[in-house]
């Protein structure tokens, strides 16, 4: 897992320190209904009963909790790179799937993969790494990619010095473009940050 793995652990963990472990404050969310607003957009890429979904970069799989409060049953599986992250899941999730990991697995394929939060930590090779693994994400699904990124747009709220804000418009010239061929962006909610929906075809 290398410089990836101790990247994004030294990030959360420094989170932790301040926050209630399990909590969404130590994920760097404000609370739970923002977490929950995010949860929401992202299934708003078309989740429905009986669906597949992967849930890259999992956290403590608290959308699973976002699922059941709307009455959307799903066949859900979560991964992340924390082994930290992985066992409080288990905890409070025992009867879901959940895997430590910072690859996604090719010989699985779901109907979505979605991604809370996956993109935000600040990286030499943030365009690269972005790039693959959106890409990995939009191999092993049927139905599409859902994905949301700090926005740039709004330069002035800022939480994290460490974290990577992007212009959706740079997002979509440098990455989005090139590579996918059906998909829309969502950026016109109160959150600083902005959606992406891939469309298989």
């Amino acid at each position: 897992m290398g410089n990836n793995y101790n990247r994004v652990t030294q990030f959360y963990n420094e989170l932790s320190r301040h926050s209630e472990l399990g909590s969404p404050e130590s994920l760097g969310w404000e609370n739970r209904d923002y977490q929950f607003e995010r949860f929401r957009l992202l299934s708003e890429i078309g989740v429905k009963n009986g669906d597949s979904v992967l849930d890259l970069g999992c956290g403590y799989g608290d959308i699973i909790d976002y699922f059941k409060e709307n009455s959307i049953s799903i066949d859900y599986t979560g991964i992340d790179i924390r082994r930290d992250a992985i066992i409080t899941a288990k905890q409070k999730h025992p009867d879901n799937i959940f895997k430590q990991s910072d690859i996604i697995f090719e010989r699985e394929t779901y109907d979505w993969v979605l991604a809370s939060g996956v993109f935000p930590i600040k990286s030499l090779d943030w365009k690269e790494e972005t790039k693959e693994t959106l890409g990995q994400a939009y191999k092993i699904c049927k139905k599409g990619v859902a994905a949301n990124f700090l926005s740039d747009a709004n330069k002035q709220n800022k939480r994290y010095k460490d974290m990577h804000y992007v212009l959706p418009s740079d997002l979509l010239s440098d990455i989005i473009e090139p590579n996918f061929r059906l998909f829309s962006l969502r950026h016109g909610y109160k959150l600083n940050e902005f959606t992406v929906y891939l469309f298989h075809i």
